[in-house]
This record gives C-alpha cells, structure tokens and sequence, in this order.
C-alpha cells in the first residue's frame, strides 16, 4: 500500500538525520562492537546501525512542517474509500509526529472504531478531545464509544 507518494517526502532527511545521530552520539560505542564483535565487517555494520537508527527515530527526527500530513492524508483517502483496515497504519503513523492534530486523531480512533474496536479507538478519541477541548463532536463520540464498550461487558 506504501507508495513513493507517502514515503519520499519525510524519509530524506529523517533518515539522513537518522544516521548522523548514531554517529554523533553512539559511534564510540559502535566502533568498539565493530572491532571487538565484527573485526572484518565494521563498513556493513556501521550502515545497518545507521539505517536502523533512522528508521526508528524518523518521527523525532523529521522536522518539517508536513511531515505527518503525508501519512495523515493516506489514513484519511482510505476512510474516505471506506477502507478503514487500510487508513489505521498510515494513522498510527501520522500520531507518531509531534505536530499531529486532533483531526488525526480522532481519524484513527474512527478507524478503530469501524473495525469494531471501540476499546482501542477510545484512547485516540480521548487525545483528539486533549488537544481539542472545544470540539463538542469528540466530547459526544467519546460518551458514545463509552456507551458502546460498557454493552460489550
């Protein structure tokens, strides 16, 4: 489901950013692993630590101003699609950036929500209603989803 569209826009420079932190931070203890675990392979190690480091930390990392908007977008085209399956990884995606809004949010939990997973799409809900108190449309999904969980115990 991932495409160029979704991934190329915030994978540069987190990844690039990725790589520079290991090096910055960890690469003492790196190059003592290498030379005492890996002597011959130290080049190839060096680069899984470093792709690793930049897939992990790419939220963190990644300092542009849309960089959740390309995941947030997708989540919301597959709701939109009636693909509700399909929107909750780009979602979970999305809330992973510290720039999220509530909008992304309360997606997430809706996507929960349509699988028939309202104890999973509460917690989102909840975040949505954090970060927008004024929105009474979240306040009356919150009661709702609930209402719903309390009828399945």
């Amino acid at each position: 489901m991932f495409t160029v569209q979704n991934i190329l826009p915030v994978a540069n420079v987190a990844h690039a950013m990725g790589g520079l932190i290991v090096a910055r931070y960890w690469w003492w203890h790196i190059l003592l692993l290498i030379i005492v675990a890996f002597p011959q392979w130290p080049s190839l190690f060096f680069l899984i630590a470093s792709l690793l480091a930049a897939s992990i930390y790419r939220p963190q990392l990644n300092f542009s101003a849309s960089a959740d908007y390309e995941y947030a977008e997708a989540g919301y085209q597959a709701l939109a699609a009636h693909r509700p399956r399909d929107a909750i990884p780009f979602l979970q995606h999305a809330v992973r950036f510290r720039k999220a809004n509530a909008g992304t949010w309360y997606n997430l939990g809706l996507a929960f929500s349509q699988t028939d997973q309202p104890a999973r799409a509460l917690p989102y809900y909840q975040e949505a209603a954090r970060r927008d108190p004024n929105d009474e449309e979240i306040q009356a999904v919150i009661k709702e989803t609930q209402k719903d969980i309390g009828d399945m115990h």
